[in-house]
């Protein structure tokens, strides 16, 4: 009180107001006993002229609290001329919900019927947290749902971690210093709102930044294009390794030494292919380029594919020629921003209101915060530069405050904390999250250098010396606490709501029941309430069409409410109302489309792999087929690299060759933690260990190679020149035409002591097969069907029988370290022609409009199951 009476004695009379009650603001030194510390005449105001009745009464229990005896607490109301003006009594309405997104839309519900049936305006409204930053995202969430306007603090956030200011004080950092552009800043960049992003896009551009570097890397050389891990150049390697007869090599070495060229070429084009997968150096050259003068590396590729790096490569190119002409910071920043065309986009947002408006309004805002900054450091340091205040921005911890213009509020509910909230009034006061630990706080807290001791010592609360338990510092919290949850509760004049949760890990605050007592009974604590219908048209549709749709059984009441239902959904309907006709529901309309899959007279296509799906379940396949699919990213990379290395392995590559390559691969993969990158890498290693005892066992047992990845392809037409066999009932283009092409690959082709094809399977799943599961794999099956059929008539003599198919796990090994090897054995000529109907039946399930799902023992773990009907997730709302 030092300061109070060096400031009065300048002037004649002095007039201190306040209330000790609602001293809230102790961590910056508020004492409630402050006001008592004055030798002056003192007066007792005790009319209340804000709060009425009801909240008065409950505003006094909750005072009668605090420690003190509080001369100014009993307040009564202004005195009445004519008892027939009395106001009304108001309200306080303290309910517990089971969970915070209840308790957020019961307060939005709440505010919008006084809205719109007491007429309440939005600007006499407020929702007073203890936190905003813990309560405020489901209570926006709740109140832009519900239509209610608000008014919120801006994000405690300082000005660099602004979203709308980050990306532009990246283009700032990176314009003047583009050797610190890396591919987390290219990416984040690329992005934002700068660049505008979305994955798809960033996928056109990553895929045609690859395309361009191999076109260029080809184009440099001279050379052919380098043969792709699973492509057309290893197959040309591996038949090349194969002689006549059968995969014998020829006894003057030519095809050995070509095979070695081969290998060596092999794990070359691994490693290269390694080092150049990542498009994310591509990215950070190419915006290093826009920063030295080249904002448009990219002329070869298409506009739209390059849209996100033409835009953020024109920015870095505009700064830094700014930046190099000796320009201010303020007018480097009104370069790229004029240069962005964000202003007239975020106000266009901003005058279209809404949510969208809303964040528009924030960004501006920010940005607007962003050249007062730049203005400000720029008078301060006229000779500093670009990079200088980047990191003068970014070194900022807290948020400062700016004398920046904000957007206007106007009509709208507040949004606050409850120590924002002090001096101020509304009609209608929300106050949430009233949880016992977060309201009151009863964490001990206290200043770096320990002045709230200090304090203490001067008020004689503590002696030199004592210890700091000796006076206890929770009683102290609490009352603040108190004081802070009174300040609160007084700010409404008609109608209080406290709310808080309760459930298994959070418990209402013990001042909801010094606010609201229960009454005396039996019952223990708050009843959970539950919410009714809230006063949105949507809520509204939803309960009528219930109404409608709930059957009568006979009952005429019942019957009587269905009518009067569905009368008001018409009327709904015909005011235009989301949901409200028939059409819009869910499950009701017709199906967009009918027609199949296969036009007619289209060849269609079947692969192995697809018959085995299409066997399983035909609407798994098809929803995976376009799209449906749940893949695991690494699992996938894993199997595609083990596969690579092991067709290098047979074209002759060596173990150090098959090691450098592995490494190089692995080191640009995206394996996660550590730990488990470590794991994954042991366990390929263990997978190419397996195959190579795999490969000396199937030697000694007579099997022969003779190709690798060996593509097949195979027409099947129809056994009737007048008819057709296939989906086509016209006949149009199918009259002893193909209609079918069986189309796949084969990991590994060999041959066996008798010359018969034997097709291997390499699977790197974790779990084989088992024997009976084996004999009727329909990938094995096709794959024998399509050489009975002469798929592989370049290599094998016509006519030969096939000689069964192997599935080899390297993933899956026995006790002794070899990999299981189930076994499909040869099909006789009853099991070809029922495998060859197998793939016809494929064929036409795979062409028409509709496709069946069937319930089989993977359906638990099917990744489109929330699509299928015959799964409880996947179920229809309605039914037939």
């Amino acid at each position: 009180m030092e300061l109070v009476r060096v400031l009065g004695l300048t002037a004649e009379t002095t007039l201190l107001a306040g209330d000790p009650d609602q001293a809230v603001l102790n961590f910056r030194g508020a004492d409630p006993s402050g006001l008592r510390a004055v030798d002056a005449e003192t007066a007792l105001l005790t009319i209340d002229h804000r709060s009425a009745d009801e909240l008065r009464a409950a505003a006094a229990r909750l005072v009668a609290r605090l420690p003190g005896a509080g001369e100014g607490r009993e307040r009564v109301a202004p005195p009445r001329d004519v008892p027939a003006d009395a106001p009304e009594p108001g309200s306080v309405l303290v309910r517990v919900f089971s969970s915070t997104a209840s308790e957020a839309g019961w307060i939005a519900d709440q505010l919008r019927r006084a809205h719109l049936n007491d007429g309440v305006p939005w600007s006499e409204m407020a929702v007073l947290a203890r936190s905003t930053r813990r309560s405020l995202p489901a209570l926006r969430r709740a109140l832009v749902a519900a239509g209610v306007p608000i008014s919120a603090p801006p994000d405690e956030l300082p000005l660099a971690r602004q979203p709308a200011v980050l990306p532009l004080l990246m283009v700032l950092r990176y314009a003047v210093r583009p050797g610190e552009i890396d591919a987390d800043a290219a990416a984040a960049l690329l992005t934002s709102a700068l660049g505008s992003g979305d994955p798809m896009r960033m996928r056109r551009l990553r895929r045609g930044l690859l395309r361009l570097h191999a076109a260029g890397q080809r184009g440099g050389a001279g050379a052919p294009d380098r043969p792709v891990p699973g492509g057309a150049g290893a197959e040309a390697a591996g038949s090349a390794g194969a002689g006549p007869a059968h995969g014998a090599p020829p006894a003057d070495g030519t095809a050995a030494t070509n095979g070695a060229a081969a290998v060596t070429g092999t794990a070359a084009g691994l490693a290269a292919d390694a080092e150049r997968s990542g498009s994310d150096p591509l990215l950070v050259e190419a915006l290093r380029s826009a920063a030295h003068g080249h904002p448009d590396p990219l002329a070869a590729l298409p506009a739209n594919e390059t849209a996100p790096l033409r835009k953020v490569g024109a920015l870095l190119a505009a700064a830094a020629a700014a930046a190099r002409d000796g320009q201010t910071v303020e007018e480097v920043l009104w370069r790229v921003w004029q240069q962005t065309g964000l202003a007239q986009r975020w106000s266009e947002a901003s005058a279209r209101g809404g949510p969208v408006g809303a964040a528009a309004d924030r960004d501006l805002d920010a940005v607007l915060a962003l050249f007062d900054a730049a203005a400000r450091y720029t008078d301060r340091l006229p000779g500093a530069d670009v990079a200088g205040f980047t990191e003068y921005l970014t070194d900022q911890q807290l948020p400062g405050d700016t004398l920046a213009p904000r957007a206007p509020r106007g009509e709208a509910v507040s949004l606050l904390t409850a120590h924002a909230a002090r001096g101020r009034e509304w009609q209608v006061v929300a106050v949430p999250g009233v949880q016992e630990g977060s309201w009151p706080d009863l964490r001990l807290r206290g200043s770096l250098l320990g002045t709230e001791r200090l304090v203490d010592l001067m008020a004689g609360v503590a002696e030199p010396g004592a210890a700091a338990d000796t006076v206890s510092r929770v009683a102290p919290l609490l009352a603040e606490e108190r004081r802070l949850f009174y300040v609160a509760c007084t700010r409404a004049k008609q109608k209080l709501l406290v709310s808080a949760v309760q459930g298994e890990d959070e418990q209402p605050s013990r001042f909801l029941d010094e606010l609201d007592p229960l009454p005396a009974g039996p019952a223990e604590g708050r009843v959970v309430h539950r919410p009714g219908r809230a006063l949105v048209l949507a809520e509204l549709v939803g309960e009528l069409r219930r109404a409608v749709c709930e059957p009568d059984n006979g009952d005429p009441a019942r019957a009587q409410r269905r009518r009067r239902a569905a009368t008001q959904l018409a009327r709904l309907a015909a005011d235009g109302v989301p949901g409200a006709h028939p059409d819009d529901w869910y499950g009701v309309a017709p199906p967009s489309t009918e027609a199949p899959l296969r036009v007619p007279g289209e060849v269609i296509p079947v692969s192995p792999s697809d018959v085995e799906k299409i066997v399983a379940c035909p609407l798994r396949w098809v929803l995976e087929r376009h799209g449906g699919g749940e893949v695991g990213a690494l699992a996938a990379v894993t199997g595609s690299l083990v596969h690579a290395l092991v067709q290098a392995s047979a074209a002759g590559a060596d173990t150090a060759e098959l090691e450098t390559a592995l490494r190089s691969a692995w080191s640009r993969l995206d394996t996660g933690a550590p730990w488990f990158g470590r794991r994954e890498l042991v366990r390929v290693r263990a997978m190419l260990a397996a195959f190579d005892g795999w490969v000396r066992s199937s030697r000694a047992e007579g099997l022969q190679l003779v190709a690798v990845e060996q593509p097949v392809q195979l027409d099947l037409a129809g056994p009737d020149p007048d008819g057709v066999d296939g989906p086509d009932p016209d006949g149009a283009a199918r009259k002893g035409g193909p209609w079918l092409r069986l189309r796949g690959r084969v990991d590994r082709l060999e041959v066996d002591a008798q010359g018969r094809p034997v097709v291997v399977d390499i699977k790197t799943g974790k779990t084989a097969v088992t024997a009976r599961q084996a004999a009727e794999h329909p990938q094995l099956a096709v794959y024998q069907l399509a050489a009975a059929l002469g798929a592989f008539g370049e290599l094998l003599d016509t006519g030969v029988a096939p000689g069964g198919a192997r599935l080899v796990y390297l993933a899956d090994r026995k006790a002794g370290g070899q990999p299981k090897e189930p076994a499909q054995p040869p099909l006789d000529a009853a099991g070809l022609d029922r495998w060859r109907e197998t793939v016809r039946h494929c064929a036409e399930e795979t062409a028409g409009a509709a496709f069946l799902a069937r319930v089989g023992p993977d359906c638990e773990r099917c990744p489109v199951r929330t699509s299928c009907p015959a799964v409880e997730s996947g179920r229809p709302v309605t039914v037939d």
